[in-house]
């Protein structure tokens, strides 16, 4: 819930100095150590809509499309990874029964999360090692979700309330694993909050919110997402650090937050504006809490993933009629031509 930019090539180049000695005696080669030669990988993932119109999970590496379900039935990507040669993809797909079922793949062979009892799903993932983090929610046949972790395929349960609770957001930290997310109360609201370690922490419990990324560095703790502003209503792109709320945009147009990096001193938060009437989504990033659209807001656009590497930031989406793009330092680059969508990106030297 994915977007950097960087290629950078260093060529080193091989002097060769030969000498020779009055008595024309030729002396030993020298040569200067070379620098391996790297390259950078981009690697997106999402969906592409097939001619039924149904969601195909789909990952690109360089722009390249490769997918992970042999069904037409619908199926999706939320999340990416890559550790050394490993590649790993995380979302749903579709059971015969029709329910969704929340899974990994690894290099594409697919390891099943839950059952297909109910509709389940993946929102987020992060890889440490060889050791697979992930979060979402599980649901039963009344229909109740409940926000899930996975780690290496075992589930745990984050909320035992009768309420629906959703986990959308992963990072690790040490041995410390944080999950944002939501929960909702008796009367139905949703609370932005967090779990570190399983237990949790309500950022907001007034108005309405929802805590949809997280992100650590050092000993802080950036949750982000949205709050609700009542009169007139809206919704507010919203950081929490160590649980102290930064409106990051203010009506009377709707906005929030779909994903974080931190680098530094640096935050940088992506996410999406709409006004409350009209139909143009504008995809957004902060650094800092500056705001600067990543289009011109003539077409729809969203922002959906983001990761940093060096300087460059990448940020995946879609943009230019609904097509998955991503934005290396906020020039656009397509990735497909059907409807389709980035949700998630990262980047990686080789």
């Amino acid at each position: 819930m994915n977007l950097k930019h960087f290629h950078h090539v260093l060529i080193c180049t091989i002097f060769l100095f030969t000498a020779c000695s009055k008595k024309q005696t030729p002396s030993p080669e020298t040569k200067t150590p070379t620098t391996p030669i790297t390259d950078t990988v981009v690697y997106a993932a999402g969906y592409v809509n097939n001619s039924a119109g149904n969601k195909v999970a789909t990952y690109w590496k360089n722009g390249t499309p490769a997918t992970v379900v042999n069904s037409s039935s619908p199926s999706s990507l939320t999340s990416i990874a890559v550790s050394g040669t490993d590649i790993y993809v995380a979302g749903f797909y579709t059971a015969v029964n029709g329910y969704q079922v929340a899974a990994v793949w690894k290099n594409g062979v697919v390891t099943k999360l839950t059952d297909s009892v109910a509709n389940c799903g993946v929102n987020a993932m992060t890889v440490v090692g060889n050791d697979v983090y992930l979060t979402g929610y599980i649901s039963d046949p009344s229909g109740k979700t409940t926000a899930t972790f996975w780690k290496n395929g075992v589930e745990t349960l984050l909320d035992s309330s009768p309420n629906k609770s959703f986990g959308q957001g992963i990072a690790v930290n040490g041995s410390d694993i944080y999950i944002s997310g939501y929960i909702t109360n008796n009367s139905g609201l949703s609370l932005a909050v967090y779990w570190k370690n399983g237990t949790v922490t309500v950022l907001d419990s007034s108005t309405g919110s929802g805590a949809l990324v997280i992100a650590t560095s050092g000993s802080d703790i950036y949750a982000a997402g949205y709050a609700v502003n009542n009169t007139p209503f809206y919704l507010m792109a919203t950081i929490w650090k160590n649980g102290i709320l930064q409106a990051l945009a203010g009506g009377p147009s709707y906005s929030y937050v779909s994903g974080i990096a931190v680098q530094g001193n640096d935050v940088y938060v992506i996410g999406n504006t709409y006004p409350p009437t009209g139909n143009t989504n504008t995809a957004l990033i902060w650094k800092n809490g500056k705001e600067t659209p990543l289009t011109d807001g003539s077409l729809y656009s969203y922002a959906n993933g983001i990761t940093l590497l060096g300087s460059d930031v990448y940020i995946a989406g879609d943009y230019l009629g609904g097509n998955a793009v991503y934005w290396k330092n906020g020039a656009p680059v397509k990735l497909a031509n059907a409807r389709s969508s980035a949700n998630s990106i990262a980047v990686v030297v080789q």
